[in-house]
């Protein structure tokens, strides 16, 4: 085969490079992906995949010039936006205001100058 590389060929820098990769990028990117899953909702982990895209073309176009289309700005929109939808704070589904209303606490022991305070509770 022509495009493929005979491994005992390869030079050490290639090799070393090649196991780098796979240890750091790939196993410090599990560790960090596992952390999110267990801090964060299911939901909000997951959107760690949708961010190599973006970074990939700003690495193209910050290291090897390539020039970003008009084309990838509304997909780099739509994937800024979905994230920030799925993380903004949820809203309260209940849109009735509360009521409040006044409820005494215990009465002050006798012979005390001191009269019940009152304090406000939502129902």
């Amino acid at each position: 085969m022509d495009g493929v590389p005979n491994p005992a060929q390869l030079s050490p820098n290639v090799l070393w490079s090649a196991l780098a990769f796979g240890f750091l990028a790939t196993g410090v990117a599990y560790l960090i992906y596992y952390w999110l899953q267990a801090t964060l909702h299911a939901t909000q982990a997951s959107l760690v995949t949708y961010l190599p895209p973006a970074t990939a073309v700003f690495w193209g176009w910050g290291i090897l010039d390539e020039s970003i289309g008009l084309a990838v700005w509304p997909g780099l929109a739509l994937i800024l936006l979905g994230m920030y939808l799925v993380n903004r704070p949820a809203k309260s589904l209940d849109r009735r205001p509360k009521q409040v209303t006044r409820r005494r606490l215990a009465s002050p022991p006798r012979g005390s100058r001191r009269t019940a305070r009152r304090i406000l509770r939502p129902v």
